[in-house]
């Protein structure tokens, strides 16, 4: 069984790739052996003469054979060269036609850049009338304690998230989206002293509540103090900052 596979795969192979010519030879050579069989047992004489004729005619036949083969040989190389510079001239025309696309597509997208407008509008006051009524107020107090304030802080500007910390990314993205309305810092360094929000109806909502606990235990676990004002038609400036100095000596 093992010598007959392989057997089995030449014979597929040979009929594959068999060439006509050499079949044709194959069987007018197993027509003359037989032929020669039954010549020598009849007239042996005759038989020997005839197999010198046919050793003659064999060895031209030989020499055709080989010369057809070199022939077909680079027949088959000059066929594969031919189509090798076809494939060549059409992948240059290829990329002659993809490098005139992309300078025209360059020169569409930089023509577009000149012209294109954004449909943005600018926002006529960065705060609410709420924010900026409790601003006016926060304003005095910051004159009066020799501080500043800053107003949409972000979140991440005021904490950060060490990069060696577990689950960095998805902890850095809790804070990534969130501002804070108020910061007081100082006016050296503009360090953060305290986070101050303003509280309207809104943080009533459930959502607005865990958010808001989330800030808190954020700032708290970093060491920044923060404060909620409810929001108000009147504040009162000493009050305001009675909490604030409170909340920030707990």
């Amino acid at each position: 069984m093992s010598y007959y596979r392989p057997y089995k795969k030449y014979q597929r192979y040979r009929r594959n790739n068999e060439d006509p010519v050499e079949g044709i030879l194959r069987f007018l050579a197993v027509v003359l052996m037989f032929g020669f069989i039954s010549l020598y047992f009849s007239d042996p004489k005759k038989f020997w003469e005839i197999i010198f004729g046919f050793i003659a005619i064999g060895i031209f036949i030989g020499i055709v054979i080989l010369f057809y083969k070199k022939r077909n040989k680079i027949f088959k190389r000059n066929e594969s060269i031919t189509h090798s510079i076809q494939i060549n001239e059409s992948e240059s025309q290829i990329l002659e036609e993809n490098s005139t696309n992309f300078n025209k597509d360059i020169e569409t997208h930089h023509s577009s850049n000149e012209k294109q407008e954004f449909p943005y509008e600018k926002n006529e006051h960065l705060l609410s009338i709420a924010e900026n009524n409790f601003y006016q107020i926060l304003n005095k107090i910051a004159e009066n304690s020799n501080t500043i304030i800053e107003t949409k802080v972000r979140l991440e500007d005021l904490i950060k998230v060490p990069f060696y910390t577990p689950n960095y990314w998805g902890l850095r993205n809790r804070i990534k989206s969130k501002h804070i309305d108020f910061v007081l810092c100082d006016k050296g360094r503009i360090s953060p002293l305290i986070a101050i929000e303003l509280d309207d109806s809104s943080h009533n909502k459930p959502d607005r509540i865990e958010r808001d606990n989330f800030v808190d235990e954020a700032l708290h676990g970093a060491g920044l103090p923060i404060l909620h004002i409810r929001v108000q038609q009147f504040y009162n400036q000493y009050e305001i900052e009675k909490q604030i100095l409170d909340k920030m000596t707990e």
